[in-house]
């Protein structure tokens, strides 16, 4: 069993939920609106449990062995490991968009807030994948340089751009694909990072993280206009 995935994705879980009660509590929109920490936290677990299901369906779908075809390998993740990372993040999304358009809630705040929270989790993953070497003592990995880049810019979002949303300088939904698109560029580069230095190879993450920088970037553009505001 896989400990330190089991030990990631609880604290991960933990850490995104304290950030989202940080975010939508007393928020002057969910309150105008009517809808309380309860609804945003009942989305959260669904959206967790979502996340699991797509990025065990996209790596199965796309790493398929015949093992897969019994019902208690798909769920037994520990045992039988295999995620897809990018495939998780699409399926929490489209839930996201999909629950809060159902349930009349300022979806691109939501958006926001859903992400904004994911990225504080981040560095929590990474922090824990980093305890294992330490009892080597090899103090210098990829693990520990990812996290300091994660924390720095959980910090640039919590300073600069969350504050900004706030203020309405940034539409809503821009924030969350600024998360999107910083979030999958770092990721990209992540993966072209091996243990003797750059390496590259395709897989379906490696496709997917593109597919959402790419999407992210133009959405992006499109929510502030920004194209049209270069043009004038």
């Amino acid at each position: 069993m896989d400990k330190f995935l089991i030990i990631i994705l609880i604290f991960s879980f933990i850490t995104s939920l304290f950030s989202l009660y940080i975010l939508s509590h007393e928020d002057f929109v969910l309150t105008r609106k009517n809808i309380s920490i309860e609804k945003i936290f009942n989305l959260a677990f669904l959206v967790f449990l979502s996340s699991l299901f797509f990025a065990r369906l996209f790596y199965v779908i796309f790493n398929f062995s015949p093992k897969f075809l019994n019902p208690f390998n798909f769920i037994l993740f520990p045992y039988f490991p295999g995620f897809s990372f990018a495939g998780g993040i699409l399926g929490g999304i489209a839930v996201v968009l999909m629950y809060a358009s159902n349930n009349k809630m300022p979806i691109f705040r939501i958006f926001d807030f859903f992400l904004l929270s994911f990225l504080s989790a981040i560095p929590i993953g990474f922090l824990i994948s980093y305890i294992p070497f330490l009892q080597t003592r090899n103090f210098l990995t990829k693990e520990l340089f990812f996290l300091i880049i994660y924390i720095l810019v959980l910090g640039i979002f919590a300073k600069i751009f969350l504050p900004r949303m706030q203020k309405g300088e940034l539409k809503e939904g821009s924030l969350g694909f600024l998360v999107l698109i910083s979030f999958s560029f770092i990721s990209i580069i992540y993966s072209l990072i091996g243990p003797r230095g750059f390496t590259f190879s395709i897989n379906i993450d490696f496709i997917l993280f593109i597919f959402i920088f790419l999407a992210s970037v133009f959405f992006f553009l499109k929510q502030e206009k920004l194209v049209q505001k270069i043009k004038k």
